[in-house]
């Protein structure tokens, strides 16, 4: 019942190479398709000499039927400007509410910041206070490990080795 591991593939896949140039396509080989950018260009450039020539044709025959749908053309630009001015008019309060919102979450987080730091200040100064205190434990307890070392264990040590020393000697010369 085990299960054969297959090698890892090693290959690099056409579909990672794909997904990597859709993630970043200004970072890929491949150059970009620009026949859409293109082709908006040509019908702009056909609108705008569409425009042109009516115009002159306008300007220069001075034909009723043009002079006409020029008023009515005018009275669309009148209206175009009319309904400009007024989003501009909303655009500009819905600045000055997103403004004042900003201004009051900027405000708000400057206080929280400060609460924050009257809170924390005191128990960062009992955590330093603390771990001075644990340092000082640490070094107190090092001297006394040390001085137990020096003046209890190793005149202890000493000892038992001699009598040892003296056992194995006596050991030696009373075995025969």
């Amino acid at each position: 019942m085990t299960k054969e591991l297959s090698p890892p593939n090693t290959e690099i896949s056409t579909v990672d190479t794909a997904l990597e140039e859709q993630k970043y396509p200004e970072l890929s080989a491949v150059p970009a398709d620009k026949t859409p950018l293109i082709a908006a260009g040509v019908i702009l450039g056909i609108i705008a000499l569409v425009t042109i020539g009516f115009t002159s044709y306008a300007i220069f025959t001075k034909s009723e039927y043009i002079a006409e749908m020029l008023r009515d053309i005018a009275t669309l630009r009148d209206l175009s400007i009319i309904l400009v001015a007024g989003l501009l008019v909303v655009i500009a309060i819905i600045l000055v509410v997103l403004i004042v919102v900003l201004t009051y979450i900027g405000l708000k987080l400057n206080d929280l910041l400060n609460l924050l730091n009257r809170q924390l200040q005191p128990l960062l100064d009992k955590a330093n206070q603390t771990a001075t205190s644990a340092n000082q434990t640490v070094k107190t307890v090092q001297n006394r490990v040390s001085l137990v070392s020096d003046e209890a264990v190793k005149p202890v040590i000493n000892a038992l080795s001699y009598v040892s020393a003296v056992k194995a000697i006596a050991k030696t010369l009373f075995q025969r």
